[in-house]
């Protein structure tokens, strides 16, 4: 799956790979990762404490890349234990 990381500093992470990337280099690297997959869907997963612009500019940058399936991944904290899923 292609994977982008939010950090709470606004650094975004492009996976596979784990390569910090500018938003606006996004468009193009999606769209090279998506050629040859069946399944287009690219997930987000954000710091708690990111900024909501970061990740407004992340969504938009998708978008003008074609992404139509987009996930975000979250973090359910449940009896003092995390537990990650994908919405």
């Amino acid at each position: 799956a292609i994977l982008i990381a939010i950090t709470r500093d606004g650094r975004v992470f492009l996976s596979p790979g784990n390569t910090m990337i500018t938003p606006d280099q996004l468009s193009g690297k999606v769209k090279d990762l998506q050629q040859n997959r069946q399944d287009k869907t690219v997930y987000i997963k954000a710091d708690a404490r990111a900024r909501f612009a970061a990740v407004t500019d992340v969504v938009d940058n998708l978008r003008s890349a074609g992404v139509d399936t987009l996930g975000l991944i979250t973090e359910e904290i449940q009896g003092g234990k995390k537990k990650t899923a994908a919405l």
